[in-house]
């Protein structure tokens, strides 16, 4: 019987061995990444961009390793203002945000002002009464205005509260929209969240600089000039101009996720490598300060026009006096809707030449949900912020109680 090949071959002889194919040529090593241009020409080496935590997409490795050029005042403003109308829908919800949100925390006090205003017959009777300028009227309702105080504080301490969150909110937007991120409300109040004593301790830092400015200036020009608007023009202008190397500890904190210190740190940096950038980010801050306050003090007289042609006063019929009521809180939610818009249009080219200069916003990734918080959001009313609203809620309601 004929043996089987396979089986009876000799494993010695060549035939039988397997052929060994020569193993595969290792890979030729992978090109060194270009080192990371600096920040700002003559930066400290710490200022360099830095490495995304997570993998950034191709466009943000292709502006990684572009040298940080910095842009031309002119490139500068129209590029703002291409990123403040590319992110208008979400910048118009988060101050319908903070809109409500002001009406939410200052209504109570403010209805409460208007039933004291209806109780003693005009609105300039309520204001002489709260101011205590005359103390004849509502002497039998001296009570109230304890309720009032409290409601008042408790409603403008978180109002204040929420108009700086609105501004974090707004930059937030911002860097999302120059960086193809797609963050909106939820998104900024998560990010804003997330940085909010970061950017209160540097926002005191600033403060304190411009608060001694400020003091300093104003006595001076009290005393140079007796035009009130003058003095007040003179005492802005002053404060940009020394709070002018910090215009972008912002986006320090929030872009290029750093704390209070070293944000303002690098704000310095790059005031003093492109001070001419430094001073338009400034004075377009002085610009729209002035143009919030005349918008503010036009908008008031206009709805107090509407209101006399209307006939709308708090010493008519129920229902009218309730129109009035009506109308005034919609002015609340206005100025708390103007703030955002003002904070957006302010905070778009520091936020540009931030980009532009460090090519480093890793700090937006923080408006990702946390691993655990996958399909839930932020409170859109934190715990602390509904505390202050029960409390001027229930202080109005006592203050009207007593009346």
């Amino acid at each position: 019987m004929e043996s089987d090949a396979g089986l009876g071959a000799d494993p010695a002889s060549p035939s039988a061995r397997p052929s060994l194919a020569p193993p595969p040529a290792a890979p030729p090593p992978a090109a060194s990444p270009p080192a990371a241009p600096p920040l700002v020409p003559g930066g400290p080496p710490e200022l360099a961009p830095i490495v995304a935590s997570v993998e950034p997409p191709p466009a943000a490795v292709a502006a990684a390793a572009t040298p940080a050029k910095p842009p031309g005042i002119g490139e500068t403003i129209s590029g703002a203002l291409d990123l403040a109308a590319s992110s208008n829908g979400a910048i118009r919800r988060a101050s319908l945000y903070v809109g409500l949100m002001s009406v939410a925390l200052i209504g109570p006090a403010t209805v409460l002002f208007l039933a004291i205003g209806r109780s003693l017959g005009s609105f300039d009777d309520a204001l002489l009464f709260v101011l205590g300028l005359d103390n004849t009227l509502g002497s039998d309702r001296l009570p109230v205005l304890s309720w009032l105080r409290l409601s008042a504080i408790a409603g403008i301490a978180g109002a204040f509260l929420v108009a700086f969150e609105g501004q974090l909110m707004a930059l937030g937007i911002l860097g999302g929209a120059a960086t193809g991120r797609a963050i909106g409300v939820r998104e900024s109040l998560r990010l804003s969240r997330r940085v909010f004593w970061t950017a209160v301790g540097a926002a005191f830092l600033v403060g304190v600089v411009e608060r001694v400015v400020t003091t300093i200036t104003q006595t001076i020009v009290t005393d140079a000039t007796n035009s009130p608007g003058l003095a007040a023009s003179l005492v802005i202008v002053a404060a940009a101009i020394a709070t002018m190397p910090f215009g972008f500890y912002l986006s320090g904190v929030i872009l290029g996720e750093v704390g209070a210190w070293e944000a303002i740190k690098r704000s310095t940096w790059i005031a003093r490598a492109r001070w001419r950038l430094a001073i338009l980010v400034a004075s377009i801050g002085v610009v729209f300060s002035f143009i919030e306050l005349f918008a503010l003090g036009a908008g008031l007289d206009l709805v107090g026009r509407a209101a006399e042609a209307l006939g709308l006063g708090l010493d008519k019929s129920p229902p009218i006096a309730l129109l009035t009521g009506v109308v005034v809180l919609a002015c609340v939610a206005a100025v708390g809707s103007l703030i955002v818009t003002i904070a957006a249009l302010v905070a778009a080219p520091q936020v540009f030449v931030f980009l532009r200069m460090t090519h480093y916003s890793a700090g937006l990734d923080r408006a990702l949900p946390a691993p655990g918080e996958a399909g839930r959001g932020p409170r859109l009313v934190t715990k602390p912020m509904l505390a202050l609203i029960v409390v001027a809620v229930v202080a109005a309601v006592l203050g009207v109680l007593t009346l």
